[in-house]
């Protein structure tokens, strides 16, 4: 369930960074996809073409419904404050319909359905329209 306030999303997203710090990679992925699936569904909160209003993860946190960018954003800091080498190359791509996380040089694909985390392998390629690399969000964590 969501945290209601601020400080309960806030408290409840570091115990999630911790727990995770044990798990593989997969279990890793899986549960910080998840919970961001947990957040409540609104339209657009965060414009792909204002990248330089777009939240720090903080911010981020603050909000009371996320769209489907804004949870993408939410897993790439997530990912990006464990600071572990398995989670290289983390890119957002919009591919006209969808949001997705690619991890790992675009291995795995997040922010698809809640429970799932798919492998490029596994599905068609998919055509990406816009994409901004996690280097690029680097200044929002600080």
């Amino acid at each position: 369930m969501w945290k209601t306030s601020y400080d309960e999303r806030l408290a409840d997203w570091y115990n999630l960074r911790q727990a995770v710090q044990q798990l593989n990679q997969h279990d890793q992925l899986l549960l910080i996809n998840d919970w961001w699936y947990q957040s409540p569904v609104v339209p657009r909160v965060i414009n792909w073409t204002q990248e330089d209003t777009w939240p720090n993860p903080w911010e981020l946190l603050t909000n009371k419904g996320y769209c489907e960018l804004a949870r993408a954003l939410g897993i790439v800091y997530t990912l990006m404050l464990l600071e572990q080498p398995l989670h290289s190359d983390l890119k957002i791509v919009f591919t006209g319909q969808d949001n997705l996380v690619l991890v790992d040089q675009g291995k795995y694909i997040l922010n698809w359905a809640p429970g799932e985390m798919l492998n490029t392998h596994s599905i068609p390629a998919i055509t990406v329209k816009n994409t901004i690399d996690s280097s690029k969000l680097v200044s929002f964590l600080q």
